[in-house]
């Protein structure tokens, strides 16, 4: 069983020297080579480079490319022709400690399910002083997979330059992108195989100001996130995982990506990323309660409250009775309530993890923090009737409060946009006197 360290640098040359230095003490291994990707350097680092590979010429590799390319997808090929059958990528600001070698090499050798080995990163500072503080990979105290590919969606599992994999667990062609690779591998390897954790050190990670993902905004970052995340998930590996679960192993891993929102529960990409699992576990799940479950939780992270019988509008499933007849979200009642409501609220049958909301009606005391349910306009017959004012009083809550986004038909579009027009008319100290009055409402 071999490894090889692959350092991809550009060039930073305060910090190549000791990072080169202590690949050195990695030369006992026999089973341990070096390929060093020179990726478009200067000229100083370019010698210090050609240099450090002629001295060990019997364990080093190097290639040069004149133009710098930050996607690691542009040499991959390249690499897994001249690797050996497991990698691992440190940085060229960071210092390998060797001590982490016979622990990959026991805990992986002879187990062909293991397709990688995760371990912690120590942090130090751009002079190289240690700071006592280690970032152990995101799932090292996770013991079930589901909960683990759930938070692997949520941000990246696993310390990329202490991420030791095996080159065969990933396909030909990786995601050419700069800042999300390292994430969609760390996802990928989990479908390949067994990824091992640990708690023990394997870099010495280097903080610095010029380190490039201080410097991009993370809205692109996460942008990159979503794109392969999403992409991944229409692979066949991934459809094939899917079906390979039970039907209450499916309903969990929507369960722990609940709990655990993708990428970083940003609130654009996130939702968009759960629509594709949800469309891949809408396919795959036929058992009734879950899929009931799973369309329930899905309405709600768009905010639409769901009630008695409405399920059947969102899936081609026939569903039973039972299963027709839940909710969504169900009422916390005043206490002061009138028996109309109360007895209306009884007939909700909640989902799992549905929403409650606490509410008043016109009998109790009503302040504008309060939800308040119009009981005067209930009916004693339509129960369709009382369920629809029900969910648009509470809808129109959360909007009105800055719980959920406005939805506009296109006629209020056009009233909102005629108002802009006649704003520049009011006279300033008018508009002053609207605004104060809206904040005193």
């Amino acid at each position: 069983m071999l490894l090889t360290v692959c350092l991809v640098t550009k060039g930073r040359e305060d910090y190549l020297p000791a990072s080169l230095k202590s690949f050195e003490t990695l030369f006992k291994y026999d089973y341990v080579k070096f390929l060093i990707i020179d990726n478009g350097s200067a000229k100083k680092s370019e010698s210090i480079l050609k240099n450090w590979t002629e001295q060990n010429q019997s364990k080093v590799k190097l290639f040069r490319f004149d133009k710098n390319d930050s996607r690691l997808s542009s040499y991959w090929n390249l690499i897994k022709n001249s690797s050996e059958e497991w990698i691992v990528f440190p940085g060229d600001d960071d210092e390998f400690c060797e001590d982490i070698i016979p622990e990959w090499y026991n805990s992986v050798n002879r187990k062909s399910k293991v397709v990688g080995f995760s371990a912690s990163l120590q942090i130090m500072t751009s002079e190289g002083s240690r700071t006592f503080q280690n970032i152990f990979p995101k799932v090292v105290d996770v013991n079930d997979s589901l909960e683990k590919f759930a938070i692997s969606l949520h941000h990246p599992p696993f310390n990329w330059p202490a991420l030791f994999f095996k080159t065969s667990a990933l396909p030909q062609d990786i995601p050419s992108s700069r800042f999300a690779c390292d994430w969609w591998i760390g996802v990928y390897l989990q479908l390949s195989g067994q990824v091992l954790t640990t708690k023990s050190v394997a870099i010495k990670y280097r903080r610095h100001s010029n380190q490039e993902s201080q410097v991009v905004p993370l809205r692109r970052k996460n942008l990159e996130a979503y794109i392969w995340l999403s992409d991944l998930i229409d692979q066949k590996n991934f459809i094939n995982w899917i079906n390979s679960l039970t039907e209450s192993e499916k309903i969990n891993l929507w369960r722990y990506c609940i709990i655990n929102s993708p990428i970083y529960g940003d609130r654009i990409f996130s939702i968009i990323l759960l629509s594709k699992l949800y469309d891949r576990l809408s396919q795959s799940i036929t058992e009734q309660k879950y899929l009931s479950e799973l369309i329930q939780s899905y309405s709600s992270l768009y905010g639409v409250l769901l009630y008695k019988d409405q399920i059947v509008n969102l899936t081609h499933a026939e569903l039973a009775q039972e299963f027709r007849n839940t909710s969504n979200y169900y009422l916390d009642l005043d206490k002061n309530c009138c028996e109309r409501l109360k007895s209306i609220s009884q007939k909700f049958t909640p989902s799992y993890n549905a929403s409650q909301y606490k509410v008043i009606c016109e009998h109790s005391s009503y302040t504008s923090k309060d939800i308040l349910i119009k009981c005067s306009e209930l009916s004693d017959e339509d129960e369709i009737h009382n369920f629809d004012i029900i969910s648009n009083s509470i809808t129109s809550y959360l909007e009105d409060n800055g719980y959920l986004s406005f939805s506009l038909s296109p006629r209020e579009k056009k009233i909102l946009l005629y108002i802009r027009k006649l704003k520049c008319f009011i006279p300033g100290r008018i508009f002053e006197l609207l605004v104060r009055i809206k904040k005193i409402s």
